[in-house]
């Protein structure tokens, strides 16, 4: 919704989430040589969530009318809820020579849930609806009470040639400087539902990444976001170097089809170290003003092995009054996520 926003720990918009993931893992080195090698192993992560209401109604009869019929809405469950997760993920990472690299990650999950799901409620944990150019997802299972699913998270090849990288396949693609609001996220952002965020979802891309200097790089990136066309795709071009101390980044994008534009800052000042992120974007649509999203971060770390880290986070774009909220609910941009 327009405004600001501070975020210091864990919080939830309509509820108290609380979570545990303990973590095995890893890789062991199968074939190892001077022509090649292969890696395979995985991680397997048992969870809990825990959500606790404080509102579970949106009554405003007017607004809510006009779309629903109804005068209520029900957001969340009348009552607590919780969610046992046991999700595992294989992974296999191979070496052919000194130019060609390849990767696939197989990830599967299995969820119950303490009492039945209403409708409309998205649950804790959810590995969100990443668009696949080919479909390599699975979900046996799913009803109200226990859900099974799973996907191939990472199928690429990554060929390397002095001063570039070229990567086909599915893929995780990440741009900005920020950790916990990230305006420049827009090729395969995380689902606000998603708690594990070990792993960036792969999206079906084609990806370039080109070196020059010290600490040049520029990335270009065509990803599949539901369709072929540039109303259905990410095309994005980001390119960033290093002065002095301080890393600066200028982003340039169509995001189905909307123009973005970008900026990115890492540094510090004094002890504290400092990052940001601002993009700009403008719709199609005549009836849409462009909108600003903004994120300003720190760290500090004391003597002691603690580390104090915040964002603050501000976007001219969404609803000043929750009548409004609905309207967004049901608007194709809120839908893409």
């Amino acid at each position: 919704m327009r405004g600001v926003r501070l975020k210091a720990g864990l919080a939830a918009a309509t509820g108290l989430a609380m979570s545990c993931a303990p973590t095995l893992a890893r890789a062991t080195p199968v074939l190892e040589g001077e022509r090649g090698s292969l890696d395979i192993g995985g991680d397997l992560k048992s969870f809990f969530h825990s959500v606790h209401p404080y509102s579970w109604e949106l009554v405003y009869p007017e607004e809510v009318a006009a779309f629903t019929g109804e005068e209520r809405v029900a957001l969340m469950p009348e009552e607590a809820i919780a969610q046992g997760a046991l999700d595992g993920r294989l992974k296999i990472e191979g070496r052919l020579g000194e130019h060609l690299r390849l990767s696939a990650h197989a990830r599967s999950a299995g969820t119950v849930y303490s009492q039945p799901l209403e409708a409309g409620f998205f649950a804790l944990g959810s590995s969100g609806g990443t668009p696949e150019a080919v479909d390599m997802s699975w979900e046996p299972i799913d009803d109200s009470g226990y859900r099974f699913e799973g996907r191939v998270d990472r199928l690429n090849a990554v060929i390397s040639i002095p001063h570039l990288d070229l990567t086909l396949g599915r893929q995780p693609v990440s741009f900005g400087s920020t950790f916990f609001f990230n305006p420049m996220d827009l090729v395969a952002p995380f689902s606000p539902m998603v708690v594990d965020q070990e792993y960036k979802p792969g999206i079906d891309a084609l990806r370039a990444d080109a070196y020059f200097g010290i600490s040049g790089q520029v990335t270009a990136v065509a990803a599949y976001a539901g369709d072929w066309d540039l109303e259905g795709s990410v095309l994005a071009l980001h390119g960033k170097r290093a002065f002095g101390t301080t890393d600066m980044g200028l982003f340039l994008a169509l995001n189905h089809a909307e123009p973005v534009v970008g900026l990115d800052m890492s540094g510090s000042i004094g002890t504290v170290a400092v990052r940001s992120e601002a993009t700009m974007s403008f719709p199609e649509d005549e009836e849409e003003i462009p909108f600003a999203r903004i994120a300003l971060g720190g760290d500090y770390m004391f003597s002691f092995p603690l580390t104090l880290s915040g964002e603050i986070y501000a976007q001219t774009f969404g609803g000043a009054d929750p009548s409004e909220y609905l309207a967004l609910y049901d608007s194709e941009r809120f839908a893409r996520g």
